[in-house]
């Protein structure tokens, strides 16, 4: 078993040294390679300081540099924080101040953080560094599997950023269930679709690194013309997708199933959003029934997932996917306000247990008590559970289904209403492929907006036949194209910004 990261990369040099590692269509590396410049960097960040557990920023963009640098700093025994390099500065500069790290690497000379304070270098000018072994060596016997790895910021409800800290151990125990449970090795062909500031493309980075797979990294532009994207996945021999939700649905809502099939990939890993089955049923014909397909959940504070469902029923396209149980070595209550366990179909909070529950927020020991709690059915000894602020309830097949978040829980017309039902009726709806639901409390109103070319009054007229009178919509907003924000999920925000620019035009 291995303690800690460093020993997938290890492992996977010295099993296939001369095998793609990543590519980012500019910049490609073997294992052997990979080793070799992470090696370099590290031995570079050693020569400046004999700290460790110290977080370093590093600035990412789609490209293989980035993740090169995540793993120098590993190898130095030391976490890194990835900072996207579109950022806007004042927030790079909260997180700076927040962090105040040993080092900030950019990817080329006089690049992203030179408009920042602080001791800095670049991925260039360190990665042919003269490698120290022995002093490597030293760092590498002395990490072990609780020290931190990463460090991603997220920023929650409040708007204002939070660092969550996550070990070694807790990624190392999720990409183990992983590749253990669905079957991921070293012939696998990865496509990465999150950018690398986003927890989900820690599932495509570990995987490679564990089983010896080949990892592609994918520009921008083809989601831009989603045939572009399957003849990339025809092109490579893809044959593993770990994408958000939303990434996937905009290739399946595309139309470009009806051109193209994907013809090598044999797994779908959904995450991040609410799978619909109607998006689902897209991509299990186009793979000709011959791929897994998983619905994951979690949040960033449960190292990525904490839930899976292998879909293996049939499902109408107006279901919603479940996300089903928990992962290995971990457990999920689901508590209803009075913090007890939800009873039968009874919607309840999710809250997590296990391997994967992260140290909480950095250096903000107030956000990390109200969430990181005590398990309220042990007083015996510290326990800690998250809670998750997300909403589920059980299915009749004893599955857990994603509901909304708590904060979407309205009162309206004296009914308590999850707005997250009202956008399942609604993408249940033909030629609707995405719904966003919000409450305006003001004027007392719920808002609607479709991704369709369907007309508000029609889609208005089919809920009215799903939905009771007091969960219709009482404005619906129609775009042929939704904004998504820098994780590639839609971007509620925007959407509720516009409604108000529209609102003051009245």
């Amino acid at each position: 078993m291995a303690i800690n990261l460093v020993e997938y990369l290890e492992r996977s040099a010295e099993r296939f040294p001369d095998k793609l590692a990543i590519s980012d269509e500019k910049l490609e590396l073997t294992f052997s390679e990979l080793r070799s410049y992470a090696k370099s960097i590290a031995s570079y960040i050693n020569s400046i300081t004999s700290e460790t557990n110290r977080p370093i920023a590093v600035e990412v963009d789609r490209c293989t540099q980035s993740i090169v640098m995540f793993l120098g700093v590993l190898y130095s025994g030391n976490f890194y924080v990835p900072i996207d390099n579109k950022m806007p500065k004042e927030r790079v500069e909260v997180i700076l101040n927040d962090i105040k790290p040993l080092l900030s690497l950019d990817i080329k000379e006089n690049g992203f953080f030179a408009k920042f304070d602080g001791k800095r270098n670049n991925f260039d000018n360190i990665v042919n560094f003269k490698v120290n072994e022995e002093a490597l060596k030293v760092r590498q016997d002395n990490l072990i599997d609780m020290d931190p790895c990463y460090m991603i910021y997220t920023s929650g409800s409040t708007g204002m950023p939070k660092g969550v800290v996550i070990s070694h151990r807790m990624v190392m125990d999720f990409a183990d269930f992983l590749s253990e449970t669905f079957g991921i090795n070293n012939e696998d062909v990865l496509a990465n679709q999150a950018p690398f500031y986003f927890d989900c493309s820690v599932k495509c980075i570990y995987q490679m690194l564990r089983n010896g797979s080949t990892l592609y990294i994918m520009r921008p532009t083809y989601f831009m013309f989603p045939i572009k994207a399957i003849e990339f996945f025809n092109e490579k021999k893809i044959t593993t997708l770990l994408w958000a939700t939303s990434g996937l649905n905009i290739l399946s809502s595309s139309g470009v199933f009806e051109k193209l099939k994907p013809e090598t990939v044999n797994k779908v890993f959904f995450s991040g959003e609410m799978l619909y089955a109607k998006d689902y049923l897209l991509w299990k014909e186009a793979c000709k029934e011959k791929a897994k397909f998983i619905n994951l959940y979690g949040p960033t504070e449960v190292t990525v997932d904490c839930t899976y469902y292998e879909i293996e029923r049939d499902f109408n396209k107006d279901e919603v996917i479940p996300i089903g149980k928990a992962c290995r070595n971990m457990n999920v209550y689901l508590l209803n306000e009075n913090d007890e366990l939800a009873k039968g179909d009874e919607i309840g909070e999710i809250c997590a247990r296990g391997t994967g529950i992260s140290y909480g927020y950095y250096d903000n020991r107030e956000k990390t008590e109200e969430v990181f709690v005590q398990n309220p059915f042990n007083d015996k000894f510290r326990d800690i559970i998250y809670r998750t602020g997300d909403l589920a309830r059980y299915n009749e097949f004893g599955e857990l289904v994603y509901v909304s978040r708590k904060d979407n829980q309205v009162k309206h017309m004296g009914s308590r209403i999850e707005l997250g039902e009202i956008e399942v009726a609604a993408v249940s709806v033909d030629l609707v492929s995405e719904a966003v639901v919000f409450y305006d409390d003001d004027n007392k109103k719920i808002i609607l907006f479709c991704k369709s070319t369907v007309k508000e009054n029609d889609i208005l007229k089919i809920l009215k036949e799903k939905l009771p009178k007091y969960m219709i919509p009482n404005e619906i907003y129609v775009l042929e194209e939704f904004p998504y924000n820098r994780n590639g999920k839609i971007d509620r925000v925007k959407l509720k910004v516009l409604y108000f620019e529209e609102l003051s035009k009245k």
